[in-house]
């Protein structure tokens, strides 16, 4: 299946919101707007954007005696960590929780680390025991499409696989239709496409089944893998 660029997918929005002849009820910035948010749901909700290439997502350097480090905005899920002093040890991923009950030391012992700790989704990720040394962290993770994957141009392209370009325009239609200033407002029309849209793609996960995904099996909880 081809790809759709930006161009076509907003012709396919206009078309079904008979909107297609100007004056136009919705400017091409808003539908863009909605179109680049059906591209992010859609890597949330499929978890389709793995990645593990990506210096800027995937490379963390690591200092002596510093624990905490923020992670790209991009990322959703890590799904393996490891260090590249020992790339054939992953970190285990567990909770601030599950570490305070099984090792009460763990904010402030020293060593090479062995846990990595992201609770609730937050932009930032601990790493226990604190790095001794220098080293290098890499992660291979779930993501979202980064700032400059967002489609402006009218050639550009969503950044998932072309076989999901075509329900896209089915996200833009919901949120259009639920515009309370717009003279097309019809919640029965959005609810209709919204549930198309989720037929395809499985509903949002919560922040619980996102962080869930984030915690290894030894530390207590099962992570759904598909």
């Amino acid at each position: 299946m081809e790809a759709l660029t930006l161009q076509q997918l907003l012709a396919n929005v206009r078309e079904e919101l008979d909107d297609e002849v100007p004056p136009y009820l919705y400017s091409d910035a808003a539908l863009t707007k909605y179109l680049n948010e059906a591209v992010h749901e859609v890597a949330v909700r499929t978890r389709c954007l793995v990645e593990s290439e990506r210096s800027d997502m995937c490379v963390i350097r690591l200092q002596p005696g510093v624990a905490t480090y923020t992670l790209h905005p991009s990322v959703v899920v890590i799904r393996r960590a490891y260090l590249v002093s020992r790339p054939d040890e992953a970190l285990l991923r567990t909770s601030s929780i599950h570490l305070q009950r099984h090792r009460s030391a763990w904010r402030t012992e020293q060593g090479t680390p062995r846990f990595l700790i992201r609770d609730r989704q937050q932009r930032r990720i601990t790493l226990s025991p604190i790095p001794d040394a220098e080293d290098t962290l890499r992660l291979e993770l779930w993501r979202v499409p980064a700032d400059d994957e967002v489609m402006e141009g009218p050639s550009d392209e969503p950044v998932i696989e072309p076989l999901h370009h075509h329900v896209l325009h089915r996200w833009a239609c919901f949120r259009a239709f639920n515009r309370k200033d717009s003279e097309q407002q019809d919640t029965s029309l959005a609810d209709r496409n919204l549930s198309m849209f989720e037929a395809t793609f499985g509903p949002a996960p919560t922040a619980a089944a996102l962080q869930t995904l984030q915690i290894d099996p030894l530390s207590g909880t099962v992570p759904v893998w598909f």
